[in-house]
């Protein structure tokens, strides 16, 4: 996750194509540009106007903030598994010559992940959405055969 400070380095590259380097970093990245960039947020072929990408930054508003650079982010959130599974198998023997064996495997389960105390969540202004980073995954699988020998 990126720090606010690391963000404001990229737009002074956006902007001046000067990275500011206001985290301290003692390698700094260096800026795609020299000066106001080839295009819009340095994407060659646009017209430049030293500001950043609107598409760019709307898409940064849903990322959480570490709240400094470089900073580790540990997160233990509640973590819901419901699962219901079976399989069913029936084997009949008619002569040693002439074997059935039919069997069903059925797997329902449901996944999720709510927000949870200490998670970060989105800031920007489309990010309305407290649940926006539950991960649900309902899943089902189904299996049957019939083998005849």
């Amino acid at each position: 996750m990126p720090a606010q400070a690391e963000i404001n380095d990229a737009l002074g590259c956006v902007a001046t194509g000067i990275n500011p380097n206001t985290v301290g970093d003692p390698n700094p990245a260096a800026c795609i540009n020299t000066g106001k960039g080839p295009g819009s947020d340095q994407i060659p072929g646009n017209g430049d106007d030293g500001q950043p990408n609107s598409i760019g930054a709307n898409l940064l508003s849903f990322l959480p903030l570490a709240p400094s650079p470089g900073a580790l982010v540990n997160i233990a959130a509640n973590n819901v598994l419901d699962l219901n599974n079976f399989h069913v198998k029936f084997d009949y023997v008619f002569s040693p010559s002439h074997r059935v064996s039919v069997k069903y495997l059925f797997g329902d389960s449901l996944q999720s992940q709510p927000a949870a105390p200490g998670v970060p969540q989105s800031t920007g202004s489309l990010a309305t959405n407290r649940n926006m980073w539950n991960s649900v995954a309902p899943t089902r699988a189904q299996l049957a055969g019939i083998n005849y020998t």
